[in-house]
């Protein structure tokens, strides 16, 4: 396998994709910077069958002019470090329909993924992150701590070897490590057939007068309309309702929507309580760290305080 390496190597999915390529005896082609006309260069010229990196880096490459000829050598892109939108998923099927798309899901607290899935069994359980690898165990959690059933949403927790112990120079972990359990902060459910799913974070969801709203299911709405470059929802403060939902958008280039479009747009899909009540079109690029992942908390302290 030979991977373009866009997450950096200070990063577990940098290290992974290093470890695929030297394990498999392929070739590693690096980028000091994500740029996608540079980087479909990259996947032509040195004829590379794996991209992995954030969904907006692989939704950009494939938008690339004549993306599907130049990027044809690619057999796996593996969009990860946040939750898939699914207008990239449709647009790995419609560029590349011979490549295989891959997910998983881990953190740094466990050296890398923990489950992944691809190929014949993410066709058949497309928002599935795959069965947990077999030296780690998972449960759901209620808000008291006590285990769920299957199906029932609640915060992921995992145990087994690849755990950290703790965090170097803290003595307390503030309840993230409980009785070698490790609380990921990950909203989620495992099915009957024992495949994780992830709803949200924890620290995302918003409340807004006592009904509990993902962020990541109001982004997937708006995006799966491509209309998008960025999608970001978040919670602020609101005097009546708790929380109100405010929803951060980037236009495609030649798309032109107002505020009233999009909120029309997210209730085809969603009740009346999620749709967006404030559309922010002025806060582009989106902040992010060097992995690519949004910064939500950033994104909340850059938000105008007169509006709150």
């Amino acid at each position: 396998m030979s991977p373009l390496l866009v997450f950096p190597l200070f990063h577990v999915s940098g290290l992974a994709g290093l470890l695929i390529a030297m394990s498999t005896g392929g070739q590693i082609v690096t980028m000091s910077r994500w740029n996608p006309a540079h980087a479909v260069g990259l996947v032509e010229k040195y004829k590379l069958t794996l991209v992995a990196g954030p969904p907006m880096a692989v939704d950009e490459l494939l938008a690339e002019p004549d993306a599907a000829q130049r990027l044809s050598s690619l057999v796996n892109l593996a969009p990860g470090g946040q939750a898939n939108p699914p207008n990239v998923s449709r647009r790995i099927a419609n560029v590349l329909p011979a490549a295989q798309r891959s997910v998983g899901w881990g953190m740094t607290e466990t050296g890398g993924s923990v489950c992944t899935a691809n190929g014949i069994l993410l066709a058949a359980f497309p928002d599935t992150l795959g069965p947990m690898s077999p030296t780690m165990d998972v449960r759901v959690t209620d808000a008291a701590g006590a285990p769920l059933p299957a199906g029932e949403i609640g915060e992921l927790e995992l145990h087994g070897g690849l755990v950290a112990r703790g965090y170097l120079g803290r003595a307390a972990d503030a309840g993230t490590f409980d009785d070698n359990w490790l609380r990921t902060g990950d909203i989620g459910y495992v099915d009957e057939y024992g495949l994780v799913y992830i709803v949200d974070r924890s620290k995302d969801i918003i409340i807004a007068a006592g009904e509990n709203i993902s962020c990541l299911e109001v982004e997937a709405v708006l995006a799966a309309s491509d209309e998008f470059v960025e999608v970001a929802v978040f919670g602020v403060p609101d005097p009546r309702l708790g929380e109100r939902v405010v929803a951060a958008v980037t236009l495609r280039a030649g798309i032109s929507l107002s505020a009233e479009d999009i909120r029309e747009l997210a209730g085809r899909s969603l009740p009346p309580y999620k749709v967006p009540a404030e559309i922010l079109f002025d806060m582009s690029p989106l902040p992010r760290n060097a992995t690519g992942k949004l910064l939500k908390r950033e994104l909340r302290a850059r938000y105008p305080a007169g509006n709150a």
